[in-house]
């Protein structure tokens, strides 16, 4: 199971921006495949950015939007175009200070690119944040749920719409000639 903490760099990273009347900014998603990592264990808050040579992967935040006033959220989707690399740690950041916010343990995660007529994967993940005045000092005011949707039920809505047309315009069992007709064949030998 994923392990996440907040660290104390953002901590302080947070009230120097209130102090300077700022908003926080976390911009970037960072992946990196760190040898030996125990995705059983929980992060220190000490921890900061990993050595280069163990960074995979950077992405921008895809978006970001509010759960409620002190609670906001960033989602990063890594597209059919992106990898192919293994990643066991991640970290929401700010890319401008490269401050480490939020940081995943997981277990180890394939990110295979579209290639060569091989069909790839796309990843989702978000990090969730909450402390007091998220939605302010981030100023992030975009409800999360006029984005972040369960397609499950609209895919499974579409399958049930176009098995009854099939059924209203070609009736309960139809084969086109020979279609799906069995016949029994040996091979001589």
């Amino acid at each position: 199971m994923p392990q996440t903490t907040v660290t104390s760099a953002f901590n302080r990273y947070k009230a120097q921006e209130a102090a300077g009347g700022r908003r926080v900014v976390l911009d970037e998603f960072v992946f990196a495949n760190i040898p030996g990592l125990d995705a059983g264990n929980l992060p220190p808050d000490s921890e900061g950015m990993p050595d280069e040579e163990y960074i995979v992967y950077r992405q921008n935040i895809d978006r970001g939007g509010m759960v409620n006033a002190d609670t906001v959220v960033y989602t990063v989707t890594l597209p059919s175009t992106a990898g192919n690399f293994t990643f066991n740690w991640m970290a929401l950041i700010n890319s401008e200070s490269g401050t480490p916010a939020v940081i995943t343990y997981l277990s180890p995660q394939q990110k295979i690119k579209n290639e060569d007529g091989v069909q790839g994967n796309v990843l989702t993940y978000s990090e969730y944040m909450r402390y007091t005045g998220a939605s302010t000092l981030t100023g992030i005011t975009t409800p999360v749920s006029t984005w972040q949707i369960d397609f499950t039920a609209r895919l499974h809505g579409m399958d049930e719409a176009t098995r009854s047309v099939a059924l209203d315009l070609y009736g309960s069992a139809l084969f086109f000639d020979d279609g799906f007709k069995l016949t029994a064949t040996a091979t001589p030998g």
